[in-house]
């Protein structure tokens, strides 16, 4: 099932609460001193703790964009069924990769933008310029066809920027490291 991606958040901070609550409750309610109440405390904290990773790992990270290139951020837990509007059924995804849903006619490309590796603090992306020449040979990305689903390995689990988001020149990275973002946008 796919969940938007604040419910989903919102449903598994609820559940762990209640977890926290409903552990520390038995602990106080039963416990004969405060060592064991304590003790309950501790266990409520990391129960609630381990829901939340739990959910949050378990489930996998999917972007669907519509016909007006409206960008939905969801998550998923258990079985999917998406109907594109073509009729096609998307009813698996890898939830250990990131899936984008292209839900329309046109191509997208999912490019990789890579910061770093130079001698300062701040350095330049690659990226295709406005004449769609490539502008550092460390170019590469990802196609997502129309009607499909492209389920794919990305080092931050996230889709940093959308279509007509305005891509930063620089941005600052340690020394000698680097930083990699991706850019959802229309094929070229």
């Amino acid at each position: 099932m796919l969940i938007n991606e604040y419910l989903f958040g919102f449903v598994a901070i609820l559940l762990s609460l209640g977890v926290l609550f409903g552990i520390r409750f038995i602990a106080q309610r039963y416990s004969k001193n405060s060592k064991t109440n304590d003790i309950g405390n501790i266990a409520a904290f990391v129960g609630a703790v381990i829901i939340i990773a739990f959910a949050w790992i378990g489930s996998g990270q999917v972007y669907m964009i519509d016909q007006d290139f409206n960008v939905g951020s969801y998550r998923t837990w258990g079985a999917i069924h998406v109907e594109l509007d073509n009729g096609k059924v998307i009813s698996e995804i890898n939830t250990d990769r990131v899936t984008v849903i292209n839900n329309t006619s046109t191509p997208l490309f999912i490019e990789k933008i890579i910061y770093g590796g130079g001698s300062s603090h701040y350095t330049e992306k690659d990226y295709l310029d406005s004449d769609s020449n490539i502008v550092n040979s460390n170019y590469n990305g990802f196609d997502v066809f129309p009607y499909t689903a492209a389920s794919i390995y990305l080092e931050r689990k996230s889709i940093d920027y959308f279509f007509d988001d305005e891509i930063p020149d620089e941005i600052r990275v340690p020394l000698g490291s680097g930083e990699v973002n991706y850019w959802l946008r229309k094929a070229h």
